[in-house]
């Protein structure tokens, strides 16, 4: 027991901060090693083991599957790696199954749509196409009425934004600047 308790642990120490640092210094030199220890005296933890850190913190950049829900190194060989696995090929097959499916569906969706719309479009024509018969079957009925009545009662006198005056025939839809009675 030639050394104190102090000197040992010193030199216990020096002798992992040799071997961690790289440095070629001999564990007899202890001007070496006590150098050594004073460098890193700081980076020592509680136990006594010297940790030896980098300078700054340098993160590898990852990617991020979209179809594997994961990260992977940034790296070529890790994507490349990752790419050809069984599982990235059914993820990717799987989310190109599902995108065709959805466009098959929205193009469904859209043909029934336009189909309604047509169905729509020809009830709405038809309804038209009825409500001109009933008006003009209207405007005869009131024609006929109209033509045993006096022709007098046709012409609607009016005036023009210049302040003419005009006259309108309501039978014919004619309109004239001189008004003629018959």
């Amino acid at each position: 027991m030639g050394q104190p308790q102090s000197q040992r642990l010193c030199g216990e120490s020096c002798q992992r901060l040799v071997l961690v640092s790289g440095r070629a210094a001999a564990t007899s030199d202890m001007a070496a090693l006590t150098e050594l220890l004073n460098l890193c005296a700081s980076r020592q933890d509680q136990s006594g083991s010297i940790v030896i850190m980098a300078d700054y913190w340098k993160s590898q950049p990852k990617k991020f599957c979209q179809y594997c829900k994961c990260w992977i190194a940034d790296n070529k060989p890790s994507v490349e790696f990752h790419e050809r696995g069984k599982n990235h090929k059914e993820n990717v097959a799987a989310k190109i199954s599902e995108i065709k499916q959805k466009s098959m569906d929205k193009a469904k969706q859209e043909d029934r749509m336009s189909k309604e719309f047509a169905a729509m479009e020809d009830a709405a024509m038809k309804a038209f196409q009825e409500d001109l018969k009933r008006l003009q079957a209207e405007s005869a009925s009131t024609e006929a009425e109209a033509s045993g009545s006096s022709q007098s009662g046709t012409w609607l006198e009016g005036v023009s934004d210049e302040g003419h005056t005009y006259y309108y025939n309501t039978l014919t839809g004619e309109s004239q600047w001189v008004c003629v009675r018959g």
